[in-house]
């Protein structure tokens, strides 16, 4: 579990990448990546960035963007140097699979909904016996 520290460290890198990604750092070929959470060690020597690309990327898409996105490590660093930390995070960068899993998971229940009978309401509850004593 993060401690406090932890947690406003996440938060703040969060907020600079989010602006530097699309931004100042990069070129337009990063435009396309969002990233979305950002998790740091407990000493807070390093930090991993999780991004999501377009809902229906492809592998090479991804591998693309982590390539990008390790082609802009330094400067990326280099501005979040200016944060007035002790210590800058060595970053690292993941595909954040948790949307896609999330997107899973509601087509199952999307799919268990339409397939499953209606149920009795209340009013046909009662005209069957069931909850009388």
């Amino acid at each position: 579990m993060p401690t406090r520290r932890q947690y406003r460290i996440n938060e703040l890198l969060l907020q600079e990448i989010c602006l530097l990604v699309p931004g100042q750092v990069a070129d337009e070929d990063l435009s396309d990546i969002t990233i979305t959470r950002v998790e740091s060690t407990q000493d807070l020597t390093s930090a991993k960035v999780y991004f999501t690309l377009g809902q229906d990327a492809a592998l090479e898409d991804i591998v693309d963007a982590l390539r990008r996105l390790h082609e802009v490590q330094g400067p990326l660093m280099d501005e979040l140097s200016t944060l007035g930390m002790r210590r800058v995070p060595r970053l690292s960068f993941a595909h954040d699979k948790a949307h896609e899993s999330g997107q899973r998971v509601l087509e199952i229940l999307t799919r268990l909904a339409q397939d499953r009978p209606a149920e009795d309401g209340p009013a046909d509850a009662a005209a069957n016996g069931v909850g009388q004593p």
